[in-house]
């Protein structure tokens, strides 16, 4: 299965009229009203591609934009969810497909009596019963389903212990405990870390945030060129992969390329790549750059969540020690 993180990110806009009416805004702990929109992903993990992104208002909830997306997956996606996105809604759209839809789900501890019962219970792996509410009937009844108050669903919960003891409940339709044993589900959640890299880069690399334009659809343009550029650099980096296995073969550690130096390497050669008679040639010349330029890859580097309290002005402002690439 090719394996997808599905996740939001609240962008920071400009502060103007037109993007306040069209975004809307949040209020930061000093009551100012700051322009937003929500950004959802769906990201390829493996091969390191964004397979679809959209910007909304900021008041439509990322769940409600998720289940929406759920129609467009294909059967051999395997959909990786952090907590927001769990519940009998989200559960039965990706079931009840025409062919199932594989997903593993992160559930709060607290969230359902079922799922609450699960943690204080001697299991690590079982399948409960989740029951439709009237407003899950109701819910669903939108996508064109009938789905009467009281009915079941099965779902297999897992229980997760984390390196300092942790408890995590994953929910998944991977029902088959052969194929897909207890013990794979902490490393294959563990993927999804990919996709909050794939934001940071975004944000602080690509620098979305540093607007070209105030208008709603320079906006747009800027967010689906951002997430284009971010993909041909992956695309024209994957051939490099077996070379710098090569060259790094008796390095202490594994090497992969400097993704923001080679977003600056990209930059003066993007139009060329798409004007010239031969762009099969600076494809090469590009691949031959990016091998100049590594970095190690340092195992189980772990670092604390640090939330950043929102910006109080519509400028780009990096949130890392990142030199700029653009």
């Amino acid at each position: 299965m090719r394996v997808i993180a599905v996740d939001g990110s609240i962008i920071n806009l400009i502060h103007y009229e037109e993007v306040i009416n069209h975004f809307g805004t949040q209020s930061n702990k000093r009551e100012k009203k700051i322009p937003m929109g929500q950004a959802l992903s769906a990201y390829d993990i493996l091969n390191e591609i964004t397979i679809r992104t959209e910007l909304y208002p900021v008041k439509i909830s990322e769940q409600r934009m998720a289940q929406h997306w759920v129609q467009y997956y294909e059967p051999n996606m395997l959909l990786i969810y952090d907590r927001g996105c769990p519940g009998f809604i989200s559960f039965f759209l990706h079931q009840n497909k025409e062919q199932p839809q594989p997903f593993i789900m992160r559930c709060p501890l607290r969230f359902t009596y079922e799922i609450r019962d699960f943690v204080i219970s001697i299991d690590n792996d079982t399948v409960v019963a989740f029951r439709a509410n009237k407003y899950s009937s109701d819910e669903l009844y939108k996508h064109g389903l009938l789905v009467p108050t009281g009915s079941t669903i099965n779902v297999r919960l897992i229980k997760v212990v984390l390196d300092d003891g942790t408890i995590e409940v994953l929910a998944t339709n991977l029902f088959n405990k052969a194929e897909h044993p207890q013990e794979i589900f902490k490393e294959l959640y563990f993927l999804r870390w990919g996709i909050e890299t794939n934001f940071s880069s975004i944000k602080n690399q690509l620098q979305l945030e540093a607007f070209s334009g105030q208008r709603v659809t320079t906006i747009m343009q800027d967010f689906y060129i951002t997430f284009f550029l971010s993909n041909l650099q992956a695309i024209i980096a994957k051939p490099c992969e077996k070379k710098i296995v090569l060259i790094t073969s008796k390095r202490l550690h594994q090497y992969k390329i400097n993704k923001n130096i080679a977003f600056g390497i990209m930059k003066n050669r993007l139009i060329d790549l798409f004007m010239n008679r031969y762009p099969e040639k600076i494809v090469h010349h590009l691949e031959e750059l990016f091998i100049h330029y590594l970095e190690p890859v340092r195992p189980n580097r772990k670092y604390p969540h640090c939330r950043k309290t929102y910006k109080s002005r519509s400028k780009y402002e990096t949130l890392t020690n990142y030199k700029r690439a653009i």
